[in-house]
Formats: C-alpha cells, structure tokens, sequence
C-alpha cells in the first residue's frame, strides 16, 4: 500500500512539474514549430531530471561513487531550473487573478475612465493642432501645444496614480515566499516518492535474507556421521572363544 501511494505521488507531481518546465519554455517560443520543439525540450528535462536520481543511487550502491555525485549533481542543477519554472508559473497565475480583481473594483474602473478620457482629449488637440499648422495659424497652433503639454502632464500624474493591487487577505505569509516553498515542495517531494520505495526495498531485503539463513539450534544433539553402529554383539564378542561357541551349538 505505502509503494502503491508512493507511485501515485511520484506520477503526479512528475506531472505537475513537467507541465511547468513546459510551460517556461514555451514562453520563449515565438512560433508554432518554437513552441513544439520547446515543449519536447522540457519534458525531455524533467524526465532526464527524474531519471538522475533512482540512477545515482544506484551506482552508489554498486561503488561508483564519483558518477553517482556527478548525477547528484547535474539532477541537483535540473531541479534548481525546475524550481524557477514552478515559481514562474506560480507567479504568474497570481499576476492574473490580482489583474482580474484589480478589473473589477470601482477605484480601477475610474482610474481607468479618467486615463481614456484625457488620452482623447490628447489625441483631439493633437490633430487641431496639425491643421492649424497646416493652414498658417501658428498663434493658435502654439496655444492648442500648450493645452496638449497640460493634457499630457496630466496624464501622466493619473497614470502615476494608479489603483495598487489588491492582494488577498487570506494570504497567511507573503506571496513571494508561498511560491518559493510550494516550488519546493513539489520538486523534493516528488523525488522523495522516487527514492523511498527502493530504499524501503533494499532495507526489507536486508532483513529477509539473514532470516533465510538461519542455522539449525546448536544445542540439539545430532547423529555422529559415519558408519552405522551395530545394534546388537555378534556371538565370537560374547563368547570370545571357539569353545563356548560349541558349547551353545550343542
């Protein structure tokens, strides 16, 4: 049953972290075929990251103890990039749910009317002001740029002003930090679930195999190797001489 869950943990959380690597490398792809070759480049990562390990102990087990450190090592380096992946993508949901939060709070949503309309009003005294350049009222075209310098000073003050993020208050610790340790979490787990069930194999194999071996009690007597004694005195060791033996015939 303990292998069994241990089974099921490892495939899961394999899974799960694969998907990230995935994920992480998709995001530098800026093409269908980028996007595939990517893809494959992370699964095949992470199931080289996962294989590293069982392999590394293995070897240990056998003596090689120097390939065994470099395979704890690159499998070390594989889980290091996992990590940063698992963190990104963690990162990144929580960037979106906070934008989703911040899109329907009504601070936002004003901040955000005041933003589009002042940018209107930008993009109209721009244009006013192209025309008049362009059919000689400079006077007037240098005052529409006045207002267009006012406009955009305050556009940049509202934009300066806009709402913070709203961060769940349910959070028990900061954001940052629950990444770091739920990214961790899952890569030393899932190679726990890797590890612990040749582990519990090789030590209940060490325990079966003396029981297996067992020698007979010691203090029980044990018939002496040899030829068989006889059971019984023949006649000549009874009655040493040839006399007695006639005498018992008659």
């Amino acid at each position: 049953m303990i292998r069994w869950n241990f089974g099921v943990v490892a495939s899961a959380l394999c899974a799960i972290s694969a998907i990230f690597t995935a994920l992480l490398c998709i995001s530098f792809a800026s093409t269908p075929f980028l996007t595939v070759v990517n893809a494959a480049a992370g699964l095949a990562l992470e199931l080289m990251k996962f294989s590293l390990f069982p392999a590394a102990l293995t070897l240990w087990r056998h003596g090689r103890s120097l390939i065994a450190l470099l395979c704890y090592t690159l499998g070390s380096t594989l889980v290091a990039a996992s990590l940063a992946a698992s963190w990104a993508y963690f990162s990144e949901a929580q960037d979106t749910k906070t934008s989703v939060q911040l899109s329907k709070s009504m601070n936002f949503k004003i901040w955000q009317d005041q933003v589009s309309a002042v940018s209107k009003q930008i993009s109209l005294l721009q244009q006013s002001a192209s025309k008049d350049l362009e059919n000689g009222y400079r006077a007037r075209a240098n005052s529409t740029l006045a207002k267009l310098r006012e406009q955009d000073r305050l556009r940049s003050q509202h934009l300066a002003g806009r709402p913070e993020n709203i961060v769940s208050s349910a959070m028990p610790i900061e954001p940052k930090l629950m990444f770091a340790i739920l990214a961790t979490l899952i890569e030393l787990c899932a190679i726990a679930a890797l590890m612990l069930p040749r582990l519990l194999k090789r030590h209940q194999s060490t325990e079966i195999r003396p029981s297996a071996n067992i020698k007979p009690d010691s203090g029980r007597s044990h018939p002496e190797t040899g030829p068989p004694k006889k059971p019984y005195k023949t006649l000549s060791s009874t009655y040493g001489s040839p006399a007695a033996q006639l005498q018992l015939n008659i």
